[in-house]
């Protein structure tokens, strides 16, 4: 899975001209699309901000009810990015793997459709959450802003985690005013 999102990134630096990333939700649908082209034949099921019980991650990927990977993105290429809310996305994120199973609403936790029953009902699938379960940190940010650089973002994360369970893909836009687009830079740790 690590290699599967870390050539995603790398396309999406090589190739930012044929893409229009101009809000988080233009690159989540990006990032969607390029996942779907390498994930889907394989049985993977990608979710966009899935009602996991209380919370909704931008993106999470599933094989057999096992959670593969949890994705959270930020952008924001223009500004400054909140440190204070960028410790908060990254404990979030970590926070998955406080528990080992997730009942998952499919719409809405007012409104729940069982996919496997294909009724509407209050029912929800679980995921599970193993050891090789993937968090992944995409940001985008002003060139420079010290919260999207690697050091930072690795210093935000929980004293004792995990290395192999953490992906960190970071970039940074630097602003062209009188074109008013931004030139984007792409790395990954």
């Amino acid at each position: 899975m690590k290699s599967i999102l870390i050539d995603i990134w790398n396309d999406l630096g090589v190739n930012q001209d044929k893409y229009v990333m101009n809000s988080e939700h233009a690159l989540q649908s990006i990032i969607y699309h390029l996942l779907y082209d390498k994930l889907a034949s394989h049985n993977y099921k990608i979710f966009i901000e899935p009602w996991l019980e209380n919370d909704r991650p931008d993106i999470m990927i599933v094989k057999s009810n096992i959670i593969k990977c949890i994705v959270e993105i930020k952008f924001s290429p223009h500004n400054y990015f909140n440190k204070k809310l960028t410790y908060n996305d990254i404990n979030k994120l970590s926070s998955y793997l406080n528990k080992k199973e997730y009942g998952m609403w499919y719409y809405n936790k007012n409104n729940a459709f069982d996919v496997d029953r294909q009724e509407w009902g209050m029912t929800q699938p679980k995921f599970s959450i193993s050891d090789e379960t993937l968090l992944c940190f995409m940001v985008i940010g002003h060139e420079k802003d010290d919260t999207v650089k690697a050091d930072y973002l690795i210093n935000a994360l929980p004293k004792d985690y995990n290395v192999n369970q953490y992906l960190i893909l970071t970039g940074t836009a630097k602003h062209n005013v009188n074109l008013h687009t931004s030139e984007i830079y792409l790395s990954f740790t």
